[in-house]
């Protein structure tokens, strides 16, 4: 797959979604992935992305930010927040999902947080 085959185009609507399980059913879901790498010592990273801020409302913006103070709190050094990360409207194909150059910017912060040993 090449990522240049992907190119922004202006008629692309972002998609708007919906929560259909709730957050208990979620941090079950991470709590699952969480106990699987300890069990494994395999190091767990969970990375809030940004995300392409015209397509969110005041009150999905708090939901989200609620989420995240929760994820935070309950995997301390496991979360890296880099949902601030200053990423331009073109470099998203939707609301959250980036494409080649957007990934590339997070990529690299990721890479970064990494190389320090934060983790």
């Amino acid at each position: 797959m090449n990522a240049h085959n992907f190119q922004y185009s202006k008629d692309i609507q972002p998609l708007v979604y919906h929560d259909t399980t709730g957050y208990p059913v979620f941090q079950a879901g991470i709590d699952s992935i969480a106990n699987f790498c300890a069990k494994r010592n395999i190091q767990l990273l969970l990375v809030y992305s940004p995300w392409k801020k015209e397509v969110l409302t005041p009150d999905k913006i708090s939901e989200i930010k609620t989420v995240s103070n929760r994820l935070e709190n309950r995997y301390k050094k496991s979360f890296l927040d880099l949902s601030s990360l200053p990423i331009e409207s073109r470099y998203f194909v939707d609301g959250g999902h980036l494409y080649k150059n957007g990934a590339t910017i997070l990529s690299e912060k990721v890479s970064n947080y990494l190389q320090k040993g934060k983790i």
